[in-house]
């Protein structure tokens, strides 16, 4: 049985990945990001390819979908497209969708994934299903169990550095903001101890940055802009 997650850098994929792995025994699942050449296309790809992730596969033919952007870089039809090359590119029994309890889209509710099942396995001759792993619980919930599971420090600051998150400008790689950030920690007494300082991509103002820094919290871990 083929098995595909849809993947991206961004936090809810990182979360994805580790809840198919720890909790759904799923260690064979292949992580498939599918360049649509939008604005920010190349730089996940860039961003990618530093990491060492395994099972990972970039389907890199670009599609022309950069004039589908929007000004607040939504795509019509995003998650529908991308299950359908998946499954047509992987034989996909099962598509794996990450979007959390949160999100509030019309393509990845719990009537789209059953009704796009439905649509993909008339098209394709067999039963295929595509599901959601972080459906049943919000973002910041999932780096909360994601800490409990790994409460030492350093393993959690990868919600921060293994991610990218961020809506800015034309994602050339040199136009890409750096920011020096200090990550800190709460301690009992309410107050926060700076843990690290470190180079951080993204702007950590536009709305994708937002979400990725409060999410984080449920971490314990709180970044702070330093860089002047």
């Amino acid at each position: 049985m083929k098995e595909v997650l849809l993947f991206t850098p961004g936090l809810d994929s990182f979360l994805a990945d580790f809840v198919l792995r720890r909790d759904h025994k799923k260690k064979n699942v292949e992580k498939m990001y599918i360049n649509l050449n939008s604005l920010y296309s190349q730089y996940e790809i860039d961003f990618l390819n530093k990491l060492d992730y395994k099972n990972f596969h970039i389907y890199d033919d670009k599609l022309d979908i950069f004039t589908l952007e929007t000004d607040t870089h939504y795509v019509p039809n995003r998650n529908m497209l991308l299950c359908a090359m998946a499954q047509a590119i992987q034989d996909a029994d099962i598509i794996y969708l990450n979007g959390t309890k949160c999100d509030r889209v019309s393509d990845n509710t719990k009537t789209f994934r059953k009704s796009l099942s439905r649509v993909l396995s008339l098209s394709s001759g067999k039963n295929v299903e595509v599901k959601s792993v972080l459906a049943n619980k919000e973002k910041y919930s999932w780096c909360q169990y994601y800490a409990s599971v790994y409460p030492k420090f350093d393993k959690r600051l990868k919600l921060l550095t293994n991610t990218y998150s961020c809506f800015y400008g034309d994602f050339c790689e040199s136009d890409v903001p750096k920011k020096v950030v200090g990550v800190y920690t709460k301690l009992p007494s309410g107050k926060f101890k700076k843990r690290r300082e470190l180079e951080h991509l993204g702007c950590l103002t536009c709305d994708a940055c937002f979400r990725k820094l409060c999410a984080l919290t449920g971490a314990g871990l709180y970044v702070r802009d330093i860089s002047g």
